[in-house]
């Protein structure tokens, strides 16, 4: 089923002459299959996330590969950013021959897509193609560049506001404006007329006051045995795999004390050394965060096996390592997300 909205706006043109323009919205029920409040909360979450990532060190951390399925859901719907902290060892967002990568382009800024150039502005850009998706469906990005702004945002804010049957408050209605005018700020194509989070933040604060959590103790992370970790997973079965990742596999595994947690099984990879795992753990091990995936633990495990090589048997090397992280029960964003089309007509 969808509905047809029809928006009325007056735009001025070079010359500051005023004209009408009339738009026809085509929206389907479900721009995202939770309700409004829920909606603003992982938006507002999503963005308290980042800024604790870009401004909560002394050493901003970029993800660079933010995207709904790296935006994993607790029980009570509070998003957590994970899949970061291994970036800088991993250049997947230079490969382009998996599907994950590829289906990543859309997240990615203009200017890495032609110059290859990351800036702060990185995570800015597909924060607000996220915020895009959650408010009027996945194809959204594509449909916005081709309408004025102020068509889109009246567009979507006329649909929310019809969803919700009309019973929208002053608070909630500077809620749906602001987080779709934010949206359409942080896919600017120019990254100079992108806000900084820091400017996301105070805007948010605008509406509604956010306490954002700070923690001064630095988290230690266990160590676990690679023995331990087969046991709690029953030896990495395939019933307990949970996810897949460019990075690895996961797995479901439950700890002594009844912790549920997220068993990152690295794939082998000969040119990551001890000494860069040992790096970004030490990155992991500082985020803390309500808003970011918490690391519980680790493995790194090295054990000597014979082969066969060119007739004779040699002792190898063999290294096993993985990440434990808490794990999330809501799944994750894309789930949540409907395949919802707009369609403008000037």
């Amino acid at each position: 089923m969808k509905q047809k909205i029809v928006v009325k706006v007056e735009v001025k043109d070079n010359k500051q002459k005023s004209k009408a323009l009339t738009a026809v919205a085509v929206l389907p029920d479900e721009p995202c299959a939770l309700v409004w409040h829920t909606c603003y909360e992982i938006i507002k979450g999503l963005c308290e996330g980042l800024h604790y990532l870009h401004k909560g060190f002394e050493y901003p951390i970029y993800h660079l590969e933010l995207k709904p399925t790296k935006v994993l859901l607790d029980k009570d719907m509070m998003p957590k950013i994970g899949g970061f902290g291994f970036y800088r060892l991993f250049d997947s967002i230079e490969a382009s021959n998996t599907p994950e990568v590829t289906a990543t382009r859309v997240y990615m800024p203009p200017e890495y897509i032609s110059k290859r150039l990351i800036t702060p502005k990185f995570d800015v850009f597909s924060l607000g193609i996220i915020i895009l998706q959650i408010m009027a469906g996945k194809e959204s990005y594509t449909k916005c560049i081709d309408t004025s702004p102020e068509v889109f945002i009246e567009s979507v804010y006329e649909f929310w506001v019809n969803r919700m049957q009309g019973t929208i408050s002053k608070h909630t209605s500077r809620e749906v404006r602001t987080c779709i005018e934010i949206a359409l700020k942080c896919v600017e194509f120019s990254r100079e007329k992108r806000p900084t989070i820091k400017e996301i933040i105070q805007k948010l604060n605008k509406i509604d006051i956010v306490e954002c959590s700070s923690i001064h103790q630095l988290y230690r992370a266990k160590e676990f045995s690679f023995e331990f970790l087969e046991n709690i997973t029953d030896k990495f079965s395939k019933q307990n795999i949970v996810g897949r990742g460019g990075y690895g596999i996961i797995y479901k595994g439950v700890l002594k004390d009844g912790e549920e947690v997220a068993v990152k099984k690295l794939h082998q990879m000969l040119w990551i050394d001890d000494e860069q795992f040992k790096n970004e753990l030490n990155n992991l091990m500082r985020v803390q965060h309500k808003n970011i995936v918490r690391l519980v633990g680790y493995c790194h495990h090295a054990s000597h096996i014979f082969v066969e090589y060119e007739g004779k048997h040699v002792s190898a090397s063999v290294v096993e390592r993985a990440i434990c992280l808490e794990y999330v029960q809501g799944g994750n964003l894309d789930n949540q997300l409907s395949g919802m089309i707009l369609l403008y007509l000037h």
